[in-house]
């Protein structure tokens, strides 16, 4: 808890949570939306103090299926609250064994 460098202080204790729900348009088709929360407490350190945080995302999806086993989900995930306005875009290539 002595540290010489401040910009490298860390949160004690982080809990994250996420609620989502996904619903499937056809056999091949997903549309999802998840809303997650990140919170921190106050953390105490010899020569700073770490304010408790608060942190939430909403984050929309699109699942469809490429071919057997192989599917494409691009997302787009927009920050609710925090120090500016923030939009990620992300895709992923999940792949499923021995359907």
């Amino acid at each position: 808890r002595d540290l010489s460098d401040i910009t490298s202080l860390q949160p004690e204790n982080t809990w994250s949570t996420t609620l989502g729900y996904a619903l499937a348009l056809n056999d091949a088709l997903t549309i999802s939306a998840a809303m997650a929360g990140v919170f921190t407490q106050r953390t105490t350190f010899t020569q700073a103090i770490l304010p408790a945080r608060q942190r939430f995302s909403l984050q929309f999806g699109l699942t469809s299926l490429l071919t057997k086993g192989l599917f494409i989900e691009p997302t787009v995930s927009f920050g609710l609250n925090g120090p500016g306005s923030n939009v990620t875009f992300g895709v992923s290539l999940p792949y499923t064994f021995g359907l």
